[in-house]
């Protein structure tokens, strides 16, 4: 399930949650990733595009709390890639 293997998928719950997301093609086209976060309570501004998932700061009203957040190495996003990143958070 992930990278490295040390975790697997469960049918009993446990304390971990596993979460993965993608840059889509043209999300933050030409920008440079330092940092991955995730957040929880996070309110977009109303009359957005139907299905969009990435937002820039002028789409979001509250950005809620942050739950994780991870520095990376720069990555120069280009709208001829896909960037896949996941994260296994313990409770």
């Amino acid at each position: 399930m992930t990278s490295t293997g040390r975790f697997n998928p469960s049918n009993v719950p446990t304390n971990n949650l596993y979460l993965k997301f993608n840059f889509d093609f043209n999300d933050a086209a030409n920008q440079v990733i330092r940092e991955l976060g995730v957040m929880v309570g996070t309110k977009v501004v109303e009359k957005l595009p139907p299905g969009q998932r990435y937002f820039e700061p002028q789409d979001i009203e509250n950005p809620g709390i942050l739950l994780v957040l991870e520095h990376t190495v720069p990555l120069i996003r280009t709208a001829a890639t896909r960037e896949t990143f996941s994260f296994v958070v313990t409770f």
